[in-house]
């Protein structure tokens, strides 16, 4: 009796293990099949793929586990990107099905439903998936933005502050989203509320916002507001006085800004990036003398950085400009009048004399400027600097001084293609051709295929001819 119990429990026990054994396979053979779907799925995100063979091995995931959210999802997304949005919308139903609680599936069911004009159940969809992917900033962004070309079309404040409150939950958990955020706003923005009801109440928030305001949309009295928010971080941004004091300066505050423009240059370790944009922020501004005064202080701060000296001198050159184009219209001025009462003869000697006292008012102006040119480059070697002073020096009729700083500027940066070709055009007005053609063979060599070296090596060659033959 015990053998013929022990011998049916043991069939009993081996159909089991049987039947385990199958349905294990089964499952492996499922998630296989899902797996390798997935693995298809990544491969088609990262770039142009055939979609109907993903469609396809997705199909077959489905086919094999009708409970795969994953599966489901994955074939809506692509469906949706081939625009069927009909398979879309079954596909998303039936990973909703499988998982409800899946945010993004929630997501992408809410955009297939909005595309056939099912507005009403696409917002609450979204709002769902609001919360159900709400430490997901990339999905608040999405659904924010949803929201906000909703109050475009329709108007409705309400989508407009739904809106609102996503990217605020977006910047919230992502600070860097911001900048996405305000260039969305940026059109709309005709009230500065609008904007800040997106910024965090944070320091570093308020500094971002501060920072877009002034250099993305040129609103500087909004971006000193939001400085005054941040001032917590004076001391722990190196770039906040830098930043505080533009916003100062594009305010008219010119004295207080020079103190934080300085610091912040300082805090950023003598930027030479920094202190060259400052050009256009003063410029901006219509501050030239200040400018000057903070390019002074900064070239002494500075000694071994170019930038300051740089700056100063293109200041200098454009005030000389200036006051020797009010001197030379003085000048013609009583030339002409004199021109008008005089008798014939003396005409010629009074034109004479309004050449020779321009020229003298020229060279008094830019004599000053020339000097802090040759300090500067002496003091700090720079390729712009002496550049400057050679361009200098050919306004004031001295070649030889023009060449010798042209030089110098090449010798400190011999990849400046734009100092060969003025080195061989000053060279080719003297018409000093074998130096001009030895110099372009040399350039040649640092930059083989040069269509303009060569351009000027034919033209230089030409005129060597056409000299040699009036001989």
């Amino acid at each position: 009796m015990d053998f013929v119990v022990n011998a049916a429990l043991g069939m009993v026990l081996a159909a089991v293990g049987v039947f385990l054994a199958v349905a294990a396979s089964v499952e492996r053979a499922r998630q296989a099949v899902v797996a390798r779907a997935g693995e298809a799925y990544e491969e088609y995100k990262k770039g142009p793929s055939d979609s109907d063979a993903v469609e396809e091995a997705l199909g077959k995931a489905l086919a094999a586990d009708s409970e795969s959210a994953d599966a489901g999802f994955m074939l809506g997304r692509v469906l949706i990107l081939k625009g069927d949005v009909k398979g879309a919308e079954s596909a998303m139903e039936a990973s909703l099905r499988a998982n409800p609680f899946n945010g993004a599936a929630h997501y992408w069911f809410a955009r297939v439903l909005s595309e056939q004009g099912a507005t009403g159940p696409a917002a609450a969809e979204m709002k769902l998936a609001a919360v159900l992917a709400g430490n997901q900033p990339d999905y608040m962004y999405r659904i924010g933005y949803y929201f906000f070309t909703r109050w475009k079309k329709t108007g409705d404040l309400v989508d407009l502050e739904d809106s609102l409150r996503f990217f605020r939950k977006s910047s919230e958990l992502d600070l860097e989203r911001l900048y996405r955020i305000f260039d969305i706003l940026r059109e709309f923005a005709i009230h500065y509320d609008t904007l800040a009801n997106v910024i965090p109440d944070s320091d570093d928030a308020h500094f971002k916002a501060a920072r877009y305001f002034g250099f993305s949309m040129g609103m500087w009295l909004f971006s000193l507001k939001e400085m005054e928010k941040a001032r917590g971080m004076y001391g722990r941004n190196p770039e906040f006085p830098y930043v505080y004091g533009l916003a100062l300066l594009h305010n008219g505050r010119v004295s207080d800004s020079r103190k934080h423009l300085l610091e912040g240059i300082d805090a950023l370790g003598g930027s030479e990036k920094h202190i060259l944009e400052l050009e256009i922020h003063y410029r901006a501004a219509q501050q030239p003398a200040e400018a000057a005064a903070v390019y002074r202080e900064l070239a002494a701060l500075y000694p071994q950085s170019p930038a300051p000296s740089v700056n100063l001198g293109k200041h200098l050159l454009a005030e000389a400009h200036r006051k020797y184009a009010e001197e030379s219209a003085a000048i013609d001025k009583e030339r002409d009048e004199a021109l008008a009462s005089s008798q014939p003869e003396k005409r010629e000697w009074i034109r004479q004399t309004a050449e020779t006292r321009k020229k003298n008012a020229f060279t008094d102006r830019f004599d000053a400027v020339r000097v802090f040119f040759r300090e500067a480059c002496r003091k700090t070697p720079d390729t712009t600097l002496c550049y400057l002073l050679a361009d200098l020096e050919n306004n004031l009729s001295n070649p030889s001084q023009a060449e010798h700083w042209i030089r110098r500027a090449i010798e400190i940066d011999s990849s400046w293609i734009g100092g060969w070709y003025w080195y061989i055009s000053l060279l080719i007005r003297q018409e000093r051709f074998d130096d001009a053609l030895a110099r372009t063979a040399e350039a040649l060599e640092r930059f083989p295929g040069d269509q303009r070296l060569r351009q000027l090596k034919d033209s230089t060659l030409d005129m060597k001819i056409r000299s040699s033959k009036k001989e």
